[in-house]
């Protein structure tokens, strides 16, 4: 093993584009550190071979954040107590070092020395200025041990276990020369010293280095590294550019060398700018693909290419039938064998397609042997059409993608990528964490077979500048996926056209789960979508949340559970156009509301059964000991569509949730122009027995999207607009009661009334020919403020028989002040109706 530090820009495989490290004195330790300031800190000694040498590079821990002076690396020949050569720079020209991730920055001196073999010689270090200017890395040996590799005018190129410094040269105060080390490697040879006993990194890209991989056509670069490939703060690791991208015939492969699992990865807090071939990353179905077909018609294949490899969502009956082909032809394209299933590509269910091939590959060594990329706070630059597979475990900082980025200016896109068969494993492909976190932008990737979160944004950012948008994921592999597919504890930046099909473990698919107080904004949390998983589809909200604004497009379709379950509290939330079909349920609905609290309008959308996949209820009410109230208007929707896969519901439109302590809660339901197309409207039960409290109340205005009909309904029965019933001049009000002992009551009729004046009221009243409750009474309604008392009072009582008006009529006592007076007239039964008319 050798360890090379780059010499001049050239090619990795050039001998000319390194230079060796002398073994004697190297140290790469980050056991300890030592503050540099204006006291000579010097090395343990050491005795170089007689080769010359050109400069001394320094592993640094920090720098000032208000750096100021100078610092000045010297090689002391402490046999003859002479500085030999020096380097001065300022301490502002040294990287600031980012993410607690070391930089090496190389200072080179203006000539070399070659030392006679025999002398002792020591690394001496010293800043102008007072404070901890510059702190160096050391090893436990001793206090000034500092990390520091001498390199030799010796030039040799990379071989197997070799460590790799890739960085610039600082040549004086405000002098550098940047290099650049272009990636032409094509051999499998794994570079990096043996991790265990080794040093912390198996390659490193800092100082201002930057390493580039070639883009040559027709070339298959390589790079394997064992132990951590580090991008430091100054550092960049390039693939291409935007607009000129590695070539679609030609890939990259970084593959994790490792030795134990997770003991090699990328560790990236510096700059990204990877860019593999443009593809579109994932589509529709635009045609039904039957089962053993072998040729789809999809919305865009831009950039597909034979031999690819496709994902299908699942569109069926079940989760488990999302599936993996290859391309035989992109031109059509054909497979090269035919759909195990049946795939739809009719809308609303049209089956996603995602292309799991990229020519950027980051892979570990094996399913049991996985490496992990991890992209700390100051991380930077874009990854585009990449794909990861082995990596990442349950381990901090080790997932398949750690994601802990903070204000840095640029962000950090991870786009179109792909992350495929992580198997029986317990890492998430992207986890989001740090109370900082911030300007991530995670757009267009897919996840397929994997058995845990495709996104897990577990922490609460500081800011709203980030996105997660586009994204699928199809199927899972095992029981692992025990938190959900998307799961966002914070909902503050940008959640919108995700998809997530095929989980089939008992999870939420789709989960807003920020427990705080969040807005809904309809361009930027818009357009999700969840089907075919095993649990509940999309959840809004969680316990101790408040939300409002407004959520679109939502689409939730054959969830083995609730389509949409708004939890926490909802205040003046709008759904807009949701579509909502054959969710099983569970002891909810397509469309379901748990929460303590909720104040919602659902607008223009659909929710329905299915022929393909039973939905028992449109929306539902409880299921949580916390349910309390809730509120909602439903306005210019259909429930229980008719046309072609979509249909009623098998057991009502509106119900409640039985699997919850829902004896206190207040439900007002307000229809306005709602199409009730299932052949029952209400669950047998709901608003009539104990589930619900006696205030709650469902009204529908234009009932069914009919002209002159509205209705409410109560515990007691239901009120209604009677256009064939009257006594003067319709409509009448019909009230048909379905209880024996409680009383349904008419709509208010409201009257003013004067200090010192009396109110005369009179009402017409009928009984049609099935009445079988008590007669109809005119009742006044408490108003102490104003004379009337502290109870209602019984102003008269119908006493004529069946199919008969009577006139109903009451004066009040002298009012003692300004007020307004309220009156009804009550019922009850078990058949039969009344009609109550002319108000007077």
């Amino acid at each position: 093993m050798a360890s090379l530090i780059s010499a001049a820009t050239g090619n990795f495989t050039a001998a000319g584009s390194w230079g060796v490290v002398g073994s004697p004195g190297e140290i790469d330790s980050e056991a300890g550190t030592v503050a540099i300031s204006t006291s000579n800190i010097d090395s343990p000694v050491f005795t170089p071979g007689a080769t010359a040498i050109d400069g001394i590079a320094l592993k640094m821990s920090a720098r000032a954040a208000s750096p100021s002076g100078t610092f000045t690396v010297t090689l002391r020949n402490s046999t003859t107590a002479t500085d030999v050569l020096s380097v001065t720079v300022n301490v502002s020209d040294l990287p600031s070092v980012a993410g607690s991730k070391p930089e090496w920055v190389f200072f080179k001196f203006g000539s070399t020395t070659t030392p006679n073999g025999t002398d002792s010689y020591v690394v001496r270090v010293v800043c102008s200025t007072t404070g901890s200017q510059v702190t160096l890395y050391r090893s436990t040996s001793g206090t000034n041990n500092i990390s520091k590799k001498v390199r030799l005018t010796t030039t040799g190129a990379p071989a197997a276990g070799d460590h790799l410094i890739v960085c610039a040269q600082l040549l004086s105060a405000g002098s550098r020369t940047d290099v650049t080390i272009t990636l032409d490697n094509t051999a499998t040879t794994s570079f990096g010293p043996t991790v265990s006993g080794g040093p912390p990194q198996g390659m490193v890209i800092s100082g201002y280095g930057v390493l580039s991989c070639g883009t040559t056509a027709s070339t298959a670069y390589a790079l394997k590294i064992k132990g951590v490939l580090l991008i430091s703060g100054s550092g960049t690791f390039n693939c291409g550019s935007n607009g000129s991208e590695l070539p679609a015939s030609s890939s990259l492969t970084v593959t994790f060398d490792c030795v134990a699992n997770v003991d090699s990865g990328l560790e990236c807090v510096g700059t990204l700018g990877i860019f593999g071939a443009p593809k579109t990353a994932w589509t529709t179905l635009t045609a039904d693909a039957a089962a053993a077909a072998t040729t789809i018609s999809v919305a865009d294949k831009t950039g597909w290419a034979d031999s690819d490899e496709l994902c299908f969502a699942p569109t069926g009956n079940n989760t488990t039938e999302g599936e993996k082909k290859t391309i035989n032809s992109a031109a059509t394209p054909t497979l090269t064998a035919g759909l195990t299933y049946a795939h739809s590509g009719t809308s609303p269910r049209a089956a996603e397609v995602g292309n799991l091939t990229r020519n950027v590959l980051f892979t570990g060594a094996s399913s049991s042997l996985r490496g992990y990329l991890y992209f700390g706070p100051s991380a930077g630059g874009t990854m585009r059409h990449y794909k990861i597979t082995h990596c990442g475990t349950g381990t901090t900082n080790k997932r398949c993608m750690d994601v802990q980025t903070t204000a840095v200016s640029a962000g950090l896109n991870l786009e179109d990528w792909v992350v495929v068969d992580l198997g029986n494993n317990v890492s998430e492909c992207v986890r989001i964490s740090g109370s900082a976190s911030d300007k991530f932008y995670i757009r267009r990737g897919i996840q397929y077979n994997c058995n845990r979160e495709i996104i897990n944004l577990a922490a609460a950012t500081t800011g709203t500048d980030w996105e997660v948008s586009s994204c699928l994921s199809v199927g899972v592999n095992g029981a692992h996926d025990a938190l959900g597919r998307f799961v966002f504890v914070d909902c503050g930046g940008i959640i919108k056209n995700n998809v997530c099909s095929g989980a089939t473990q008992d999870v939420v698919a789709i989960a807003f789960s920020d427990a705080g107080s969040f807005t809904l904004d309809e361009t930027n949390h818009g357009g999700n979508v969840s089907h075919n998983n095993a649990s509940i589809g999309i959840t809004i909200g969680t316990t101790g949340s408040t939300y409002s604004g407004t959520l679109a497009n939502l689409r939730c379709y054959f969830n083995g559970r609730q389509g949409v379950t708004f939890a926490g509290s909802a205040l003046n939330v709008v759904l807009k156009t949701p579509a909502l079909f054959g969710n099983l349920g569970g002891n909810g609905g397509n469309l379901s509301f748990v929460g303590p609290f909720a104040v919602m309008t659902v607008l223009d959308g659909y929710i329905a059964n299915t022929s393909v996949r039973t939905a028992p209820l449109g929306a539902t009410f409880g299921g949580a000991a916390t349910f309390s109230y809730a509120r909602v208007t439903f306005r210019n929707t259909t429930f229980g569509v008719s046309s072609g896969i979509l249909s009623g519901h098998s057991t009502a439109d509106f119900g409640y949730d039985t699997g919850g302590n829902n004896t206190l809660a207040v439900v007002l339901i307000a229809l306005d122009n709602v199409t009730l197309a299932s052949s029952t409207f209400l669950q047998s039960g709901f608003l009539t027995t104990t589930p619900l409290n006696d205030e709650s109340k469902l009204t529908s205005q234009k009932h069914n999207a009919t002209e002159d009909d509205h209705r409410h309904y109560v515990r007691y029965g239901v009120g209604q607009i009677d256009a064939a019933v009257y006594q003067t001049a319709a409509p009448s009000q019909k009230l048909t009661p379905n209880s024996a002992s409680g009383k349904l009551q008419s709509s208010v009729f409201r009257k003013p009334g004067n200090d010192g004046g009396t109110v005369t009221i009179e009402v017409a009243v009928r009984k049609n020919a099935s009445y079988n409750g008590n007669q109809p009474r005119l009742i006044l309604k408490a108003n102490a403020a104003i004379g009337i008392g502290t109870a209602d009072i019984v102003c008269d009582t119908m006493t004529v028989g069946l199919s008969t008006w009577e006139t109903l009529t009451y004066t009040t006592g002298t009012l003692t002040d300004d007020g307004i007076l309220e009156f009804y007239v009550d019922c009850d039964g078990t058949a039969g109706a009344i009609n109550v008319d002319d108000w007077a």
